[in-house]
């Protein structure tokens, strides 16, 4: 019962080396998902060019879960922030490269109300934009004097914005 080292136990007391390096790679595991999830996996491994950023597939696998859902504001609102050959792209469901097997039932607005044109002229409006960028692969370079009025800025934008042809899918 007694050795020389007290009593003797068949089993190890408290956590093995192993374990415990399980416990803490599962904990970084779920930390690095969390963050990725929330702030985009670009966010993470960008830094390390590990993990390309978002690209047209991982776009397109997005927009076939919000069809399927009807989740029409994520289908047709959110612009997701890729780089297409070099290029800044923001590109929503309605992008026509994604070629889309199922579409969202009722599509999304039109007109003055089609997300297209709205992230259009948000863009447009944007002091610091630097015309380098693309909404669903077209070029988005307004002529826009932003020492005008806010007002000027708004109105050149829209008139700007409503003279593109946006594809749709």
């Amino acid at each position: 019962m007694f050795g020389k080292r007290g009593v003797h136990s068949k089993g190890q007391e408290g956590l093995s080396v192993t374990s415990l390096l399980v416990i803490i790679l599962g904990i970084i595991v779920v930390v690095v998902l969390i963050i990725g999830f929330t702030q985009g996996f670009d966010f993470i491994f960008g830094k390390f060019k590990i993990l390309p950023g978002q690209n047209l597939q991982a776009v397109a696998e997005s927009c076939k879960a919000s069809a399927d859902l009807g989740l029409k504001i994520d289908y047709c609102t959110q612009f997701k922030k890729i780089t297409v050959d070099g290029n800044t792209e923001y590109v929503n469901c309605e992008d026509p490269r994604l070629q889309l097997t199922k579409t969202l039932t009722g599509g999304c607005a039109t007109g003055d109300n089609s997300p297209v044109l709205i992230k259009c002229i948000e863009l447009a409006k944007d002091k610091s934009y630097n015309n380098k960028a693309y909404i669903n692969h077209v070029l988005i370079e307004p002529k826009i004097d932003y020492k005008k009025t806010d007002t000027e800025i708004q109105t050149t934008a829209e008139t700007y914005c409503k003279k593109l042809t946006f594809p749709t899918s």
